[in-house]
């Protein structure tokens, strides 16, 4: 794609803690959480498995905003393959690095047909990989259908994301 990639929302709410990495996650930053379903054929597990590929070429992993466009800078997304009788359940948690115009969607999601004025989210290469008891720990949705924010028990999961130390 040759489009300049110039991120539509610089505020950033991040606070650095020192250093290149170590940044706290404000408590008013948003969350969001996408399922990967686990049929392979599914375009949520397409899109998933390109933006591995993506980040093992060294390229920016991306995903969908939701529908309201309201994810900033420094705010939290979670990938989450729901718990079922064929898959353990587990997530990845990475921070949003910058946003893009719904114009500099991938030509990739082109299937993902009522998903065209979405924000494009560049995420962290770097995650936080929870398995599901975790997850069910710090008060994680059970079932993601569709992508949402998370607003029960965010809070928890921002301090555990905080006292990681990790992004």
């Amino acid at each position: 794609m040759d489009k300049k990639f110039n991120p539509i929302n610089s505020s950033n709410k991040i606070n650095s803690k020192g250093g290149n990495k170590n940044y706290l996650i404000d408590e008013e930053s948003l969350i969001v959480v996408t399922p990967i379903n686990q049929d392979k054929k599914s375009n949520s597990n397409i899109d998933f498995r390109e933006q591995l590929n993506r980040k093992d070429e060294g390229e920016e992993i991306m995903w969908d905003d939701t529908s309201g466009n309201k994810q900033q800078v420094g705010g939290l997304f979670v990938f989450q393959k729901n718990k079922t009788s064929k898959q353990e359940g587990c997530v990845q948690i990475h921070r949003v690095e910058k946003v893009y115009n719904p114009e500099h969607r991938l030509e990739s999601w082109y299937k993902n047909v009522g998903q065209h004025n979405r924000n494009v989210l560049v995420l962290s290469n770097e995650f936080i990989k929870l398995d599901w008891n975790k997850w069910m720990e710090l008060g994680g949705p059970k079932k993601i259908q569709g992508t949402q924010h998370i607003k029960k028990n965010k809070i928890n999961i921002i301090n555990y994301v905080n006292n990681t130390n990790y992004f």
